[in-house]
């Protein structure tokens, strides 16, 4: 994989930077006439005011693990999103484990069939993380109903 802009926070290689730009009427298209220091990443930055992420200049992690609410009045709502270290293992049930934790739930400790991309949690580990259709590999997981 080659170097790009990437967020160190996220994964997203959706890295924003400010410019001023001129429109060049023979050409129909506008020209940067220059950058300017401020640097974003967009995904990051919709998520508050203060948060801009870490745009990163290198080789992007190769995978993304991204846990989101998959069905319901939430459903997209990403609750964790982040590049996967190099020596970390794939353990889709664990992350779902962190995400219910700081949820203060538990998951369901059923081996029954979740289908695909439904339940409570879905966890999905991404090559391109800004893409939600091509995807390495998911679980899906349910909370525990209360006793």
């Amino acid at each position: 994989m080659k170097e790009t802009w990437y967020c160190a926070e996220c994964g997203s290689r959706d890295i924003r930077h400010d410019g001023i730009l001129q429109w060049d009427a023979d050409a129909e298209d506008w020209v940067v006439l220059t950058s300017l220091d401020d640097t974003w990443c967009e995904p990051c930055a919709g998520h508050g005011a203060e948060q801009k992420g870490e745009p990163t200049w290198g080789v992007p992690p190769e995978f993304t693990v991204v846990v989101y609410i998959p069905e319901g009045p939430q459903a997209g709502e990403v609750l964790l999103r982040r590049p996967l270290d190099a020596d970390e293992v794939m353990d889709a049930r664990a992350f779902a484990v962190e995400v219910a934790g700081e949820q203060e739930r538990e998951l369901s400790e059923c081996n029954g069939h979740v289908p695909n991309c439904s339940g409570d949690l879905r966890v999905e580990f991404r090559r391109d993380p800004d893409n939600s259709v091509v995807i390495f590999s998911g679980e899906s997981f349910y909370y525990r109903e209360a006793a």
